[in-house]
């Protein structure tokens, strides 16, 4: 099972990549490819890119502060459980009103917490940090379906429901071991770089993830398999897919003509467990 919680693997992070019981020996059916897509339209807003600019240097400044400033007074925190994401819009934790947006960003990134401890300041500032930087440092952003209204950064990929889990049911895999490739790659037959190609597929091909961390015939335990739509096993080396669920950041703006104004209007912080907070 390959699970990812934080932004784009990189911060909060709990992945664990076994090898399912017989993955070697289970059969595999062909499947239809399916491509992940995202809803651009609105994107290129000069109010949401010049926010987003922002944060970008404030969190290379380092100013806290600013990113803080930025969350809207009624910020919603959205739990939605790690894997595949579930059929409908997942609804935020219930906070006290009183609670300003500064805060309610705080208890946001408070979640991608280790340990038992309360997060004091510094912590909680270095999380924003990293949270910033990572959700914005590869300049994707779309619009949102788990969070209506808003776009959010990392993109938030689009698909065809029935046929993604189909997916999943032709590998005899659970919907939360799918993921989709960052970029187009050839997956080969064994893990060998002389092996021949099984298979190359396209950048946001959905693929049933089989098994991490699997040593190849150079002695690296860097290689993963994929099943593949022809009904074969691929192996690549370097894990590059990308995960469904991501820790988000999402904007949305408020009020009409000169005085809208876009902000941080929601943080998506996928978890392990039901969460409830006030």
């Amino acid at each position: 099972m390959r699970w990812t919680v934080g932004v784009l693997g990189t911060i909060g992070v709990v992945c664990s990549m076994c090898v399912a019981a017989g993955a070697q020996d289970r059969p595999l059916r062909r499947y239809k490819p399916a491509i992940i897509s995202y809803d651009l339209k609105g994107a290129d807003d000069p109010g949401l890119v010049a926010l987003l600019d922002q944060l970008r240097a404030a969190a290379t400044a380092k100013n806290v502060a600013v990113i803080r400033d930025a969350a809207a007074a009624d910020l919603a925190i959205i739990t939605p459980p790690i894997g595949f994401p579930p059929a409908g819009a997942q609804k935020p934790l219930k906070l006290e009103p009183a609670i300003a947006g500064p805060e309610r960003l705080d208890k946001a990134v408070g979640l991608l917490a280790t340990g038992d401890a309360e997060p004091n300041r510094k912590m909680l500032d270095g999380l924003i940090l990293m949270t910033v930087s990572d959700a914005l440092g590869k300049g994707s952003v779309s619009r949102s379906r788990q969070v209506p209204g808003a776009f959010c950064a990392p993109a938030e990929p689009r698909f065809d429901r029935g046929q993604v889990l189909a997916i999943a049911e032709a590998a005899d895999e659970v919907p939360d071991n799918l993921v989709f490739l960052a970029e187009e790659t050839p997956f080969l037959e064994q893990p060998d770089r002389a092996a021949a190609t099984a298979a190359t597929l396209k950048q946001g091909a959905v693929v049933p993830f089989i098994e991490g961390a699997v040593e190849g015939k150079d002695g690296q335990r860097d290689w993963y398999a994929v099943a593949l739509p022809n009904g074969k096993r691929g192996f690549a080396k370097g894990d590059r897919t990308l995960s469904f669920e991501a820790t988000r950041l999402c904007f949305a703006k408020s009020g009409k003509g000169e005085e809208a104004k876009w902000s941080l209007s929601a943080v998506v912080v996928p978890t392990l467990t039901t969460i409830t907070t006030r």
